[in-house]
């Protein structure tokens, strides 16, 4: 009965060497490689492995982010990392975009003509942008160290705004407000993570002057910014508008923030308000 042991783990052994040699031989011979070229840039949307087609129909998801067209007859989504298209009405959606890139949080740009979103596409989350259809993607925000994700559409259609994470001593990080040019470019700074953390849920006022956003703030709950800079104050003064505070190169300072209400008013900014 050893004997026989003995011999059954000496064919094991010599399976394996054999199977091992065969392996490198084949390697040899152009196979591929037991690990990439490090020379070559890493791409999301290449083939890094076995994969498989899956196809499936449903009529519901769940996580779902979505936009209306400012038309109304029309709805942009995303699923499982691609955009679709969906009448108002309700039928068939269509798939805008496709590939390894996990795209989500599509926007209708104010008149319709192009989607804003975040991707991954390029190697890290940032902000793209690219016809209703789906067609002529290109990147707007090229970070390499910090995601950038939720884009929010300036009235005039040419800045995006995104939440900027930046990892610290929190496994979770914390995210400031960025301005982005549709032409690219470094971006504007709207708030600062150790005044206002975590700010979210950005939205332009109509006048583009300024920008309305949820943060973790110990003095206040409701927080307004200025295109051109920041302010605690929900009845902040007139700024000038975006276009021209990202086009300065210099930037007001702002204002001191008030440690308790009531908020100061202002002419024409509307009635002050006081918070708790």
């Amino acid at each position: 009965m050893a004997l026989m042991r003995s011999l059954w783990t000496g064919l094991s052994v010599a399976a394996l060497a054999l199977a091992w040699t065969c392996g490198a031989a084949e390697a040899k011979k152009g196979g591929a490689p037991a690990r990439p070229d490090s020379s070559e840039p890493w791409k999301v949307e290449a083939e890094h492995g076995p994969s498989k087609l899956v196809r499936f129909t449903t009529d519901e998801a769940t996580w779902l982010h979505l936009d209306v067209s400012p038309d109304g007859r029309q709805i942009v989504f995303s699923l499982l990392g691609d955009l679709y298209l969906l009448p108002i009405e309700g039928g068939s959606a269509r798939r805008i975009t496709s590939g390894t890139g996990y795209d989500v949080q599509p926007r209708f740009s104010p008149d319709g003509q192009q989607i804003a979103f975040a991707s991954d596409r390029g190697g890290l989350e940032n902000l793209w942008v690219a016809a209703a259809d789906g067609t002529g993607a290109r990147q707007v925000s090229s970070e390499k160290d910090s995601t950038v994700s939720a884009p929010a559409w300036s009235p005039d259609g040419q800045y995006l705004l995104g939440r900027k994470r930046l990892t610290d001593r929190s496994s979770l990080g914390t995210v400031e407000l960025w301005l982005f040019h549709l032409r690219g470019g470094s971006g504007l700074q709207l708030t600062k993570k150790d005044e206002q953390p975590d700010a979210a849920d950005p939205v332009f006022s109509r006048d583009g002057r300024f920008v309305y956003f949820s943060a973790r703030d110990a003095a206040t709950t409701a927080t307004s910014t200025r295109a051109s800079g920041r302010s605690s104050a929900s009845t902040a003064a007139p700024a000038r508008s975006c276009r021209s505070a990202a086009s300065s190169a210099a930037r007001p300072r702002p204002r001191s923030r008030p440690t308790a209400g009531p908020w100061p008013s202002c002419a024409g900014c509307g009635p002050s308000r006081a918070w708790s």
